[in-house]
C-alpha cells in the first residue's frame, strides 16, 4: 500500500523538495515496457483538499505554472487553485462580460498564456504569473460566430508559435467550406483566416509537429536543441467522413484520409507527432484511429515525411476523457468492453501499442491521469481516486486516496500536483515515486 499519511505530515518545503525530486520521472516516454524497471517499489502520495462554494467541474494545470485552473458548474466562476497555499481565489476570466460561458479552455505550449473560447465565440487571453495575483486579462479576440460555436468550434494552440488556431464551420459560409481562424497571442489579434474546402467537424483540432523548447510538457532530451523552432507543424482536423492535415509551412493540405466512422473527438498525442481520433459510431465497434503527422526531431534538425494513416488502432466502449502529462497520455473508456484506460507515449505509438492498460476496473464516466510510473484513477462510484502503478504492460492497483472527492469530474496537473474537481472543491494530489531515490 502507499503512505500517503507519512508526507502529509512533512513540512511544506520539504515535501515540495521531495515531489520535484520525482516530478521529471518520465519513463513512459522514451522507454517501451520491459526495459528493465525494478518496480519493487511503491508510490507515496499526499492529500490535500481545496474547498470551493461552488462544484468543480473542470480542472486544468501546466508543468510550468504553479497555479490549477478549476471551473465550477456552470461554466462561469474560474477559481485559481494554489496547492502550496491550501487557497482558491476567483478570477475574472470574462473581463467582466456577464454573458460569457466557458466552452474550452487551455494553456499555451509555453504556460504564459490560459486560454477560454466562450459561446458568444469570443477567445479571452490570460497572462499566468508566478502567483494568482500575477495574473492579468490580456485581450479579448472576437473569433468565431455564436452560431459556428453551436455548430462545433474548436481551438488548438502550437506548441512551437504564440498562434491559436480555431475551426470556424458557421453555417452562413457556403456548403461544404469552412475557415481555421487563426490569432497571435502576442499582439492579441486575428491574423489571415485558412480557408477550407470542407466543413470543420465538431471533433476538433490538434497541432502537431516538434514542440518549442520551451515546451515542458515532453520530455526534454526527447528534442535535440537545434531541431526547436524547426517547423511551424501540422494542424489535423476533420470533416464528418475525413481527417485532414494542413502544413503551416507550405500552407496547404499535406494529406487526406478517409476515417471508418465519424470522427468523435481529436486530440494531440503526448509528443505532439501524432493525432487520436476517437470514434464512436452507434452500429459498430468504438475505436481510435491515429494520424501520423509525418514530422519529427532527427538529428539536429525537424524530419519531414508524409503524414499517414496508422494501421494501429485501439478498440474499446467509449473512448473518452484523454489527458496529456509530461510525455505521457491516458485515454480512458467508459464503457463495458475493452480495456478501462490505456496509457502510451509516442515512443508506444511508434511502434503500434500502448504501453499499458488496464482492463478490471467496472465501467464510468471517469479519467485517468497519468504521472510517470503511477496513474491516479476515478473510483467507478466518482466518489474518489485509486491509485494504480504500472507493472510492465499491466497495472497494480495499491490503494485508495483516503480523501473523498464526491462528483468526481475533471483533472489537470503541474509539475509537482494532479487536482481533481468535486462537489465540494478540488482534491489536489502529489505524486513521488520511489524509483527515483
Amino acid at each position: 500500500m502507499f503512505n500517503h499519511s507519512l508526507l502529509r505530515a512533512l513540512s511544506a518545503p520539504l515535501l515540495a523538495a521531495l515531489l520535484l525530486t520525482g516530478c521529471n520521472n518520465d519513463t513512459g516516454s522514451n522507454e517501451l515496457p520491459g526495459g528493465g524497471h525494478d518496480h519493487d517499489h511503491e508510490p507515496s502520495v499526499s492529500v490535500k483538499k481545496i474547498g470551493t462554494p461552488l462544484r468543480v467541474t473542470q480542472v486544468d494545470g501546466h508543468h510550468d505554472v504553479t497555479q490549477l485552473a478549476a471551473f465550477a458548474t456552470g461554466n462561469k466562476v474560474l477559481y485559481l487553485i494554489t496547492p502550496e497555499r491550501n487557497l482558491y481565489e476567483v478570477f475574472d476570466w470574462a473581463n467582466g462580460d456577464a454573458t460569457a460561458t466557458r466552452k474550452q479552455h487551455g494553456f499555451d505550449g509555453h504556460g504564459e498564456h490560459f486560454l477560454v473560447l466562450d459561446t458568444n465565440g469570443m477567445l479571452h487571453i490570460i497572462e499566468t504569473g508566478t502567483t494568482a495575483a500575477d495574473w492579468t486579462y490580456k485581450a479579448g479576440v472576437q473569433v468565431v460566430s455564436a452560431a459556428s460555436i453551436s455548430a462545433g468550434a474548436k481551438f488548438t494552440v502550437s506548441a512551437v508559435e504564440d498562434k491559436v488556431f480555431i475551426t470556424d464551420p458557421d453555417p452562413a459560409y457556403a456548403a461544404d467550406t469552412g475557415k481555421i481562424q487563426v490569432v497571435d497571442l502576442d499582439a492579441g489579434s486575428l491574423l489571415t483566416a485558412i480557408d477550407l474546402d470542407f466543413t470543420p467537424s465538431s471533433a476538433g483540432i490538434a497541432w502537431t509537429g516538434v514542440a518549442g523548447e520551451h515546451d515542458h510538457t515532453v520530455a526534454a532530451a526527447a528534442v535535440p536543441p537545434a531541431a526547436h523552432d524547426d517547423h511551424p507543424g501540422r494542424l489535423v482536423l476533420a470533416s464528418s467522413t475525413r481527417a485532414y492535415v494542413y502544413d503551416l509551412e507550405e500552407e496547404d493540405m499535406a494529406g487526406d484520409f478517409a476515417l471508418d466512422h465519424a470522427p468523435a473527438a481529436l486530440y494531440a498525442s503526448p509528443g505532439y507527432r501524432y493525432a487520436l481520433i476517437t470514434q464512436r459510431p452507434a452500429a459498430a465497434a468504438h475505436q481510435v484511429q491515429f494520424i501520423d503527422s509525418g514530422l519529427y526531431a532527427h538529428d539536429d534538425h525537424v524530419h519531414e515525411d508524409a503524414p499517414t494513416l496508422l494501421a494501429f488502432k485501439l478498440f474499446g466502449t467509449t473512448p473518452a476523457h484523454y489527458r496529456r502529462v509530461d510525455g505521457l497520455g491516458a485515454l480512458f473508456f467508459d464503457g463495458g468492453s475493452g480495456p478501462r484506460f490505456v496509457l502510451f507515449d509516442d515512443a508506444s505509438l511508434a511502434a503500434g501499442r500502448v504501453i499499458a492498460s488496464e482492463n478490471a476496473l467496472a465501467a464510468h464516466h471517469g479519467v485517468a491521469e497519468p504521472r510517470g510510473e503511477v496513474v491516479l484513477v476515478s473510483k467507478p462510484d466518482t466518489s474518489g481516486i485509486l491509485v494504480y502503478h504500472r507493472h510492465d504492460d499491466h497495472f497494480h492497483e495499491e490503494g485508495t486516496v483516503d480523501e473523498a472527492c464526491t462528483g468526481l469530474h475533471g483533472a489537470g496537473s503541474n509539475a509537482l500536483w494532479s487536482g481533481f474537481g468535486c462537489s465540494d472543491g478540488v482534491l489536489v494530489l502529489g505524486v513521488e515515486d520511489d524509483h527515483d531515490h
